[in-house]
């Protein structure tokens, strides 16, 4: 038994209370010996005896009661059936079970934290005798009802999934089934291990469920079964950051990008073999850490000219979470790099599409499609093939603006540079802005800048997969662009005024370069470097939005793709996966050519699909007991820890029977102190009788009250 308030058995002193009481109140009677009284004491012992025996049962029912009010003030819980006998019943228990990726960490024993719950909660509630329960799982986010408690070991709801669970989503649900069944009194039990992936506090739905509670015509109450600790073991995992295809005149690579992370809290690896399967062959390579928790490495697999499509495994060994220690790949055919150049300078556009042509890979035969155009011909064109969008002219207009968010919506890369009219002094016709931000004025006489600072974490910028820094501080800047409106700086001068900025979007990229490749203005086009390096990595970032459709984030895949997931056959995967699941679990699955051919494939003409854990999966951060108390606030919540390798049960509060048991010996109490039945006595008549009678009721009257 354990106790939420511990800290009130300090007032467990006051349970001698009633002992004190009774010894000062003795202290008040002094004994003296009395002849006379002799023959009374020895007439009425046998009395005495009983007397004696109902006033210590009194003290100790008094000292009980003190204790028992004690013992419900530090609200305890008690595990197993006894909690669940003791403490409060509900009408209907739903049980909340947390499948993502992390609830599939193992202890010593071998059994998983989603095990452990599930055989936990089958363990106290099939001793309770009834059957209303339901469970919804982070995998259909529907209530099932259960026939039984012990069914749940066997069950889907069981079983593990690769996809992140949405707690909020979940309870919402369980609120309106509890709504639906007009249930009196409902117990939600919540088995997860505090992952803020799974428990989204920045989601709407915490407010939608406290305002849903507290409508709610029955009592609800939360129960938390938690695992927040991890037990000493190291965990690694591993993910497809990147993947292309190259090819060349006489053999093509495959190009994977990984990164592989270490949650270590034993000793730290210094290398791990990481196997990769290509179309059924295998390859083992080493990643080495260098002291640092993740670990980025980039291989080129050949393979043959005539594969065009295929699929592929990435695999680490055996650890403490066998969940993250896959990931999976789909091989498409080459995507053609197509930029679209929108510019108004000769020179300048010849400096860009330069930048943009050259293939990051030598062995490819040619690099990107680059199309010139003016702005009156942007219109024009179709933008379903094109990953990279660079507009060097004035801000395009509201119609034109709209295309272009549509396209970067769908994961599409634009970069602004400024218009010739800015750079020239002339006033910008219509002064447009593109996402609130807009081109101010041109700064040409502050002297030459030089890069200050920027981002070597993210985006354009980044450093090399080598870890090498791009030489951005070589830069000089003898002219620039102002900006106004909400940005993100990536890269800041001297002065102060950003060169690279970011405008936040929820998808794709926009980004503003505010000076010019050209040597009037700046050394971009002299450098070369930085410049090809942001176009380059603007292509990769475009490019991804057109492969996407076959790298899938489990239970993230696009509704027009599940529409039918009989079609759906596995190739690479847990093969004790249901066919209902394959869209929240880890593999590479083949969608009929029927599928593909109504449009419901994937896109690009390819029938395979790669489903993996999503990146937020792999992020350590966990829910603090603050934080939960604020998810909750003003409802009945109460949490309970679990552990791995521990064979205790679920809990409950149990402070009712103590109150109970304290209010049952007060009313005993009362009971042994009703004053005795006096039989019928024959009053005395002589005067010395008269006398030994009067002596001996005052004798028994003490006795009574000693």
């Amino acid at each position: 038994m354990s106790l939420l308030h511990p800290w009130m058995l300090l007032a467990l002193p006051l349970m001698a209370l009633p002992v004190v009481i009774h010894l000062l109140n003795q202290r008040r009677y002094q004994t003296k010996s009395w002849a006379a009284m002799l023959f009374l004491m020895q007439a009425h012992q046998a009395q005495r005896g009983h007397a004696k025996i109902r006033q210590w049962a009194i003290l100790a029912i008094r000292t009980m009661a003190i204790g028992a009010l004690i013992l419900a003030a530090s609200r305890p819980l008690m595990d197993g059936l006894a909690g669940w006998s003791f403490g409060n019943g509900a009408d209907s228990t739903i049980f909340v079970l947390d499948r993502s990726p992390s609830m599939q960490q193992t202890g010593l024993s071998g059994e998983s934290k989603l095990q452990s719950s599930v055989q936990r909660i089958a363990n106290v509630f099939s001793k309770w005798g009834r059957s209303d329960f339901a469970v919804i799982d982070s995998v259909y986010e529907e209530p099932s009802t259960l026939l039984s408690v012990q069914s749940l070991i066997d069950s889907r709801h069981g079983r593990s999934a690769s996809n992140t669970a949405d707690i909020p989503a979940m309870l919402n649900k369980a609120v309106e089934y509890s709504r639906r069944n007009q249930s009196g009194s409902t117990d939600v039990w919540i088995c997860s291990d505090l992952r803020l992936a799974d428990w989204k506090p920045d989601s709407s739905d915490w407010l939608t469920l406290r305002e849903s509670v507290r409508d709610h015509p029955g009592s609800m109450r939360f129960h938390l079964l938690a695992y927040p600790e991890q037990p000493p073991s190291i965990n690694r995992s591993i993910r497809v950051k990147e993947i292309w295809r190259v090819r060349g005149s006489e053999a093509s690579e495959v190009v994977l990008s990984i990164e592989v992370a270490c949650d270590v809290t034993a000793h730290p690896p210094s290398e791990v073999p990481v196997m990769v399967e290509i179309n059924g062959v295998s390859t083992r390579f080493i990643v080495k850490f260098d002291g640092n928790a993740v670990a980025q490495h980039e291989f080129r697999i050949p393979i043959a000219p005539h594969n065009e499509n295929g699929w592929g495994h990435l695999s680490i060994p055996a650890d403490a979470n066998l969940a993250d220690n896959d990931a999976y790949f789909v091989i498409d055919e080459v995507t053609i790099r197509r930029v679209i150049l929108v510019s108004e300078s000769a020179d300048v556009s010849r400096v860009l599409k330069l930048a943009a042509s050259v293939s990051p890979d030598t062995g490819t035969e040619t690099g990107a499609e680059v199309e010139w155009v003016e702005p009156s011909q942007f219109d024009a064109l179709s933008l379903d093939e094109v990953a990279l969008v660079v507009w060097q002219a004035s801000l395009p207009d509201d119609s034109t603006s709209l295309r272009i968010e549509s396209f970067v919506n769908r994961g599409g890369q634009v970069v602004f540079f400024p218009p010739s009219q800015l750079e020239s002094g002339l006033e910008l016709v219509g002064n447009n802005a593109f996402n609130g931000v807009r081109w101010s004025r041109w700064v040409h006489d502050q002297g030459r800048a030089m890069v200050e600072s920027w981002r070597r974490d993210q985006d354009l910028l980044v450093v090399t997969s080598n870890g090498e820094e791009l030489p951005v501080d070589e830069l000089q800047i003898d002219a620039y662009g102002k900006l106004e409106g909400d940005i993100t700086v990536l890269a800041t001068l001297s002065g102060g005024d950003p060169l690279l900025a970011r405008v936040p979007t929820a998808k794709g990229g926009v980004f503003f370069c505010t000076t010019l490749p050209s040597e009037k203005f700046s050394s971009l086009a002299e450098n070369g470097v930085v410049l090809y390096a942001m176009i380059q990595r603007a292509i990769d970032q475009g490019l991804i939005s057109l492969v996407s459709s076959s790298q899938c984030i489990a239970g993230q895949v696009p509704r027009s793709m599940t529409q039918s997931l009989a079609s759906w056959h596995r190739v690479a995967g847990d093969q004790s996966t249901s066919s209902s699941e394959y869209a929240f679990q880890c593999g590479v699955y083949e969608i009929d050519s029927e599928q593909v051919r109504s449009g419901q494939g994937v896109a690009g003409g390819g029938n395979s699909v790669a489903v993996n854990r999503s990146e937020a999966e792999d992020q350590p951060g966990l829910a603090t007991v603050a934080l939960l108390q604020g998810l909750f606030d003003e409802l009945d919540f109460t949490r309970v820890d679990g552990a791995l390798d521990q064979e205790s049960t679920g809990a409950s509060e149990v402070w009712r029977f103590f109150l109970l048991a304290m209010l049952g010996a007060l009313l005993f109490e009362a009971i042994l102190c009703l004053p005795r039945s006096l039989k019928k006595e024959i009053v005395p008549k002589s005067s010395s009788q008269t006398s030994s009678w009067a002596s001996l009721r005052i004798a028994k009257a003490e006795n009574e009250t000693a």
